[in-house]
């Protein structure tokens, strides 16, 4: 009769398998470097901002966030329910250096009418990297 030693067929297996794993992230990390891979991927800062309605003007607040010393401007854009930039071109606004807590809003003479906005506030920071930081839609009336 013939007997087998399992213990020997597990830790054979285990080896092979950690082998592999290892050589194939070598082989992914080596490879990141060698093509490039790694010279697109953009950073990704954390800042924020808030959008609502009070009384009949839109009110922007800049909250900061742990990369607010990075930050070099925002710019926000208003939008109606049909993807039309709010009050015509140009709408965009924009803040250089905000500092937390520093509201802006809506400089126009036509009242906003009922119904559904877009908000939309772009951070652009010191390195040139240009990030969403709020993209909501709000209503109004």
């Amino acid at each position: 009769m013939s007997t087998f030693n399992i213990e020997d067929a597990a830790s054979e297996s285990i080896g092979t398998i950690l082998a592999v794993a290892i050589t194939v992230t070598l082989a992914a990390v080596i490879a990141v470097f060698v093509f490039g891979m790694a010279h697109d991927v953009q950073d990704t800062y954390v800042v924020s901002a808030s959008a609502k309605f009070s009384g009949g003007d839109l009110v922007i607040t800049y909250h900061g966030g742990p990369d607010h010393d990075k930050l070099g401007r925002l710019d926000w854009s208003v939008y109606n329910g049909t993807g039309v930039k709010y009050g015509g071109p140009p709408t965009d606004k924009w803040i250089d250096h905000p500092e937390i807590g520093d509201t802006t809003g809506t400089e126009t003479t036509t009242p906003f009418e009922p119904g559904t906005y877009r908000v939309l506030v772009v951070a652009t920071f010191v390195d040139g990297a240009r990030q969403v930081i709020l993209d909501k839609d709000i209503v109004y009336g």
